[in-house]
């Protein structure tokens, strides 16, 4: 049976150290990768679903695109209204 894996609304923002609501979403989507890595490293698709920024910027974009290059052919993305 396959894997699949869902990330939804990492609102991530061109800041590095930028917080939405008190949580820093760079460094949360950071650890979650981690966990991925660790806990499900075959796994079979990964669905990263809307919102991937919260400030719609290339730089925020770029970021999600950095974390999760490693594993960029097993993953689809749904855009959500944050994103551009």
């Amino acid at each position: 049976m396959p894997t699949i894996i869902q990330i939804s609304d990492c609102h991530l923002l061109a800041d590095p150290e930028g917080d939405v609501r008190g949580i820093r979403t760079r460094e949360t989507l950071r650890k979650v990768w981690r966990h991925l890595r660790e806990h499900y490293p075959e796994a079979d698709r990964i669905v990263i679903s809307g919102d991937l920024t919260h400030d719609e910027r290339v730089e925020s974009y770029e970021a999600v695109r950095e974390i999760t290059r490693e594993c960029a052919s097993r993953i689809l993305v749904i855009p959500g209204n944050h994103d551009d």
